[in-house]
């Protein structure tokens, strides 16, 4: 194989790794607001935007 991208791979597996369970914390909070009693079609077509979008980012990583 051929040289490293990033000097430091275990610093940069620790980041995207930390950085993937952000994102889908944050993916879980969004689903509790969506499907809360109460929510509005507003509410749940704004979480699933916000959700598709953090849902590629771990998919692209």
């Amino acid at each position: 194989m051929g040289a490293p991208v990033v000097a430091d791979e275990a610093g940069a597996r620790r980041q995207l790794s930390g950085q993937r369970a952000a994102h889908l914390a944050r993916m879980r909070e969004l689903t509790a607001v969506k499907t809360a009693p109460g929510s509005t079609v507003a509410d749940v077509l704004a979480t699933d935007l916000a959700i598709v979008h953090l849902d590629a980012d771990p998919r692209w990583m």
